[in-house]
C-alpha cells in the first residue's frame, strides 16, 4: 500500500521526535478529535461523533500509558486523564457536549 506523502511526513515525524514532542502531538490529537467531536454533536452526525470520541479516547490510554508512576505528577495526571476519559465516554453517550466555540 503506498503512503501519501503526508503520511510519510506525519511518520518521519513522530520517528525523529523527543519524548517532549510525542505528548505535545498527543495533545495536539485529543484537543482536535474533542473539538471534531463536539462539531459533529452540534450538526447532529453522531457517526463522525462516535469516531472522534473514540480517536479521542485512544489518545487519553496512549498518554495514561506513557506516565513514569516514579514521580508524584504522575498520579495527579492519571486522575486527570481518568476524568477526561470519563467525559469523554459521557459525551457519547448522551451525545451532548460541554464544549464552546
Amino acid at each position: 500500500m503506498l503512503k501519501s506523502p503526508y503520511q510519510t511526513y506525519q511518520q518521519s515525524s513522530v520517528q525523529t521526535s523527543t519524548p517532549i514532542q510525542l505528548v505535545l502531538m498527543l495533545y495536539d490529537g485529543a484537543i482536535r478529535y474533542t473539538k471534531a467531536s463536539a462539531e459533529a454533536i452540534r450538526a447532529k452526525d453522531y457517526s463522525t461523533a462516535n469516531l472522534n470520541l473514540k480517536k479521542a479516547q485512544s489518545v487519553i490510554h496512549e498518554l495514561t500509558a506513557s506516565l513514569n508512576f516514579d514521580f508524584e505528577v504522575s498520579k495527579n495526571l492519571a486522575n486527570l486523564y481518568e476524568y477526561f476519559l470519563h467525559n469523554l465516554i459521557q459525551a457519547n453517550i448522551k451525545k451532548r457536549c460541554q464544549i464552546r466555540g
